[in-house]
């Protein structure tokens, strides 16, 4: 089986819209940031490798592990 590579961008304050004076990245839906749902999905997904996550790199960082993801093992952020 081929593995894809997969890229998210997650924006930062400066370049994307912000909704509720907030990057959209991490507004919540049923209390978990949307980055998280996004995440899950590609990890639960056949045929998806390494997640790349473009963005706030410490925020990033720090709600991965807040959700017990794989954070350098098949997530990089950078």
């Amino acid at each position: 089986m081929i593995l894809v590579n997969t890229v998210i961008l997650a924006g930062d304050k400066k370049g994307s819209i912000l909704v509720g004076n907030d990057n959209k990245s991490f507004l919540s839906i049923n209390n978990i940031p949307s980055i998280i749902h996004t995440m899950k999905a590609f990890l639960e997904a056949n045929y998806v490798g390494n997640i790349v996550v473009v963005g706030p790199t410490d925020r990033l960082r720090k709600v991965i592990r807040d959700y017990n993801l794989p954070l350098d093992s098949r997530i990089r952020v950078i």
